[in-house]
């Protein structure tokens, strides 16, 4: 149990500083209340569990490569067990190692065509989901060999190059990026009708602002559309493009292979949960008066019936078989949905070897596919530059990072979005300011391309800040590439 705390404690620190020593985070008290695992140990006991689990790391990450090619071996099943124990610095080392190409293998480069408003109209009124940005990308590669157009690893070049049709942009970085965060947006939205929320969104409690597949999404498009949707996860991962979606965490688990327990239905629909584990207290007089009328079914939020059991409709919930009942009903909320996961599964694996997948825990996978929410202000600093003559001490470079520090998760990830394209870390950021002698009538801009943002000498902190959120909040044309409208000349 320590060593399993240890390691999720470890690499969720890692997730967020990526370039942090791991033993300094367990100096962090606030951080260690929070996992009462390691809260009840000294710091010398913790250091010492920290070293063993790095040592059984280096060990294990030896063996690795003699163990998973063979699924069907005592040690590769050994490893199932403990694959949670592996460090994020070595499970990236040696994903690496299985997700490198062959020196002759070549990758094509695409290019696909993209109409924002179409797929806005559809946001607004759905219709047909290949009207959106994801539909629009599905119709246009699904039927390719993704094989040979997702499995570029190249960090710095686009896996597939993009024409945003009617607005005055060359795709230099910034389109190909915007495509991901519009295809996030769109995941979590009616337009696709691939995802609905959780119960727990529905109701605003427990794990929140989550989605899971949705049950209803069977038709023969809807599958491929899946399919190719586990094939773009792959592309995220190898390209290193984060897709800021937020989908549940018994969502990622089933898709890593992982068991999910009945304690995982209360991060999908916490109330049912809480109700089931409140029948095991109820005396049998209060039981009947409670669950008068409940049948061996689950009613979904459309108000369709489905049931638990053959016969489920005429099965009456009593206080002898409420055990049944609710084992049942958990096995259904966990398993929904088998055909379109298996679906992505199938996209997944084209693009990740099994071998890789057979590493990764459902964690793991959220993190290589959507990166993380949580945009540290330390990272964000490392990965600034500035253009000459503007340097860290120049004084609205203060003003910005003392708005920045003062910044919700939310609007920073606005932030990175307006100047990078992308709404999650990693980012690569250069700031310029640019002289002009009435600063405060202007509004930063941006350049999504080489992910540059354009100050100006602001005043003061507050002018900085209210011109910066509404840029972020209201300034998402990317249109700047063709001259403006009124450079033209106009007619008489």
């Amino acid at each position: 149990e320590l060593a399993r705390s240890m390691a999720d404690y470890v690499n969720e620190t890692l997730r967020i500083h990526p370039n942090s020593d791991p033993r300094d985070s367990l100096h962090s008290q606030d951080r260690l209340v929070s996992v009462p695992a390691l809260a009840a140990h000294s710091l010398p006991t913790l250091h010492s569990a920290f070293d063993v689990l790095h040592t059984f790391n280096r060990v294990l990450v030896a063996v690795l490569p003699l163990v998973l090619h063979d699924a069907s071996s005592p040690l590769f099943r050994k490893f199932l067990d403990t694959k949670s124990l592996l460090l994020h610095p070595f499970k990236k080392l040696l994903l690496a190692q299985l997700l490198r190409q062959p020196a002759s293998s070549q990758n094509r480069v695409v290019s696909v065509h993209v109409n924002r408003l179409e797929a806005a109209l559809q946001r607004s009124m759905p219709t047909d989901n290949t009207r959106t940005v994801f539909g629009q990308l599905w119709a246009q590669l699904h039927s390719q060999p993704l094989e040979n157009i997702f499995t570029s690893n190249d960090h710095e070049n686009r896996v597939f190059q993009v024409k945003l049709e009617g607005e005055g942009a060359v795709d230099a970085g910034g389109p190909y990026r915007e495509i991901f965060s519009c295809v996030a947006l769109e995941l979590m939205s009616p337009a696709l009708s691939l995802f609905v929320p959780t119960e727990n969104n529905e109701h605003s409690i427990g794990e929140r602002d989550r989605y899971m597949l949705h049950p209803k999404a069977t038709s023969p498009r809807q599958l491929s559309m899946f399919a190719f949707l586990g094939s773009f996860f792959g592309c995220c991962i190898r390209a290193g493009e984060p897709l800021a979606v937020n989908l549940s965490s018994v969502f990622w688990k089933r898709l890593a292979g992982e068991p999910v327990s009945e304690e995982d239905v209360k991060s999908i629909d916490f109330l049912k949960w809480k109700t089931l584990c409140t029948m095991d207290e109820m005396s049998a007089e209060l039981f009947e008066t409670c669950f008068q009328d409940t049948f061996f079914v689950y009613e979904d939020a459309d108000g369709d019936v489905v049931e638990l059991v053959e016969g489920g409709q005429e099965l009456a919930l009593t206080y002898e078989n409420r055990t049944q009942y609710a084992s049942l009903l958990k096995a259904f909320l966990l398993n929904r949905a088998q055909a379109q996961l298996a679906a992505i599964q199938r996209g997944l694996s084209i693009i990740i070897p099994k071998m890789a997948l057979n590493l990764l825990t459902g964690s793991d996978l959220e993190y290589l596919v959507c990166g993380t929410p949580v945009i540290s202000v330390s990272e964000l600093r490392t990965s600034v530059t500035y253009e000459y003559p503007t340097t860290e001490e120049t004084p609205v470079v203060g003003y910005f990072w003392s708005v920045v520090t003062a910044m919700s998760d939310t609007e920073r990830s606005f932030l990175l979005r307006f100047v990078t394209g992308r709404s999650r870390m990693p980012a690569r950021i250069s700031i310029e300011v640019t002289q002009h002698s009435d600063p405060d009538q202007y509004l930063p801009q941006s350049h999504t391309c080489s992910s540059q943002l354009d100050l100006y000498p602001y005043s003061s902190a507050e002018v900085l800040r209210t011109k910066l959120l509404y840029a972020i909040y209201h300034c998402s044309a990317i249109d700047t590439d063709n001259q403006a409208v009124s450079d033209f000349p106009q007619s008489e």
